[in-house]
């Protein structure tokens, strides 16, 4: 395979995981907003307890066999059969746990309504495990139009079901069969879209590469996913349901129009640097630009939400959501710098790094959940602000280890973004301005005004991709007409 042909498949996986995402992204944020309207924080705030850990439940019960599935060169038909049936007996051992265990988790943050929400969620864990297999071996071969197809449909009929729910007077549940049907649905489609000769043996011996691999894998999700949840658990338990559910869907709104656009990117990236892993010089080339690409985008992104934020809660959510505005805030800022770290963690494991993984997710692991409970004495504003303070930091570390692995140096990387950043800088200046205007107007927030300042916003930002930015747009335009 040539490396121009590897450039045009990864074009044409991103040009169809970015369909998929823009438009389950927009349909789900007007979902998301629907059923705010409908529910109480309170009804967020227990989904976002149960969520805490069935997420961690879920990290266990894949195992990392699915990136070791994309990350190893070669797979035989023995060698794919038994990992789906471990990863099917392990769902159904989690799965059990799960549901014997949801009495006492509902027992521990003094809510029972988390016990049933706890059990239905179990089930998806063995829908989920009966997918793995195929969906990573879409992933392996960038099979993503496919992957993208069934990825709409089930957020379709995810977020159609739960509206009917809302609507019909299920409350809470609608956020409960939401995920539901979309995991089935999901998982229907891509085992359908990608078959592969299942066989009745389940040996350790052949699954035990790939197991090897994945538990080290695994281990550095449980600490990521400990120290990424820590803020949510600290809340649930020290400040209580109503205030998570502020936070969480304060947290929900800043950081998914980036993670949605970052998740496009990282789905593609890992099987395409897994592709590239013993060529250092390539690999460079690729995160550089790959970077460069999504922080065009994420950055001002960031910068705008941040800076239109009352305007998006009053006029999206009603004034019952204020008290999510500072977190709101803050956490824009953090989403914007998880929009590019992210690609970081691609890069370590594609080249088998999983030792150096593990080493930072535990200092991650002893740290955040610190700073989030120190930070709890001054409420849902303290956690934010903890955020803020500390996972800059970190997330210079993390990108210390992945460019001496390229040996590549930091100033490199900052001035791979500098356009980026002073695009943003502008954009956020004419936004300032903008509602500084409106207000010297006394025009107060409304859709019209608010419209006004967007519509200033994007032409700011048109006219510095015109006169900073036409190399690269120049390169994704070359790149999508070779794909055609």
């Amino acid at each position: 395979m040539t490396a121009m042909t590897l450039k045009q498949r990864a074009v044409k996986a991103l040009a169809w995981q970015s369909i998929a995402k823009i438009s389950t992204q927009i349909f789900s944020f007007a979902v998301s907003i629907l059923l705010a309207r409908q529910l109480s924080p309170a009804d967020f705030g227990i989904v976002g307890m149960a969520a805490i850990v069935i997420g961690f439940l879920d990290l266990v019960n894949d195992f990392g066999i699915g990136a070791s599935i994309v990350q190893k060169k070669e797979l035989s038909a023995d060698d794919l059969s038994s990992v789906f049936w471990f990863s099917v007996i392990v769902s159904l051992i989690i799965c059990s746990a799960s549901w014997v265990s949801a009495p006492f988790i509902a027992h521990y943050f003094k809510n029972e309504q988390i016990t049933p929400v706890v059990r239905v969620l179990s089930l998806n864990f063995v829908i989920c495990s009966l997918r793995t297999v195929s969906y990573n071996l879409l992933n392996k071969e960038l099979r993503f139009g496919k992957r993208s197809i069934a990825e709409i449909i089930s957020v379709f009929f995810g977020g159609v079901v739960a509206l009917i729910m809302v609507y019909a007077g299920f409350g809470i549940w609608s956020l409960v069969y939401n995920t539901m049907v979309q995991s089935v649905i999901m998982s229907v489609l891509v085992i359908w879209f990608a078959p592969f000769s299942l066989k009745f043996t389940c040996s350790y011996t052949r699954a035990r590469p790939l197991i090897n691999f994945g538990v080290k894998l695994m281990a550095s999700r449980i600490q990521w996913y400990f120290y990424s949840n820590a803020d949510f658990f600290i809340v649930a338990k020290v400040l209580g349901d109503k205030l998570l559910g502020y936070y969480s869907l304060a947290f929900r709104l800043a950081t998914m129009p980036t993670e949605k656009i970052t998740a496009v990117v990282n789905q593609v990236v890992f099987p395409l640097f897994s592709k590239l892993q013993d060529d250092r010089e390539q690999l460079l080339s690729y995160f550089l630009k790959i970077t460069r690409f999504v922080s065009m985008v994420t950055f001002p992104l960031s910068i705008s939400i941040f800076i239109l934020s009352r305007e998006i809660i009053l006029l999206v959510l009603t004034d019952k959501w204020l008290p999510a505005l500072i977190p709101f805030r803050i956490l824009c800022l953090i989403g914007m710098v998880r929009s590019v770290d992210v690609i970081m963690p691609m890069l370590l494991v594609a080249r088998g790094k999983a030792t150096l993984m593990l080493r930072y997710t535990t200092l991650l692991f002893l740290i955040l959940p610190t700073a989030f409970f120190i930070g709890s004495r001054w409420g849902i504003q303290g956690v934010s602000y903890a955020w803020l303070a500390s996972y800059p930091v970190l997330v210079i570390y993390l990108l210390n280890l992945t460019l001496r692995e390229m040996d590549a140096k930091l100033l490199d990387y900052f001035r791979n973004i500098g356009g980026q950043v002073r695009t943003s800088i502008f954009l956020g200046i004419a936004l300032v301005l903008g509602k500084h205007i409106n207000t010297l107007l006394g025009q107060g927030i409304t859709l019209l005004s608010t419209a006004i300042i967007v519509f200033v916003g994007i032409s700011v930002y048109a006219l510095c991709i015109r006169y900073w930015h036409m190399d690269e747009i120049s390169e994704i335009k070359g790149l999508l007409k070779g794909t055609i």
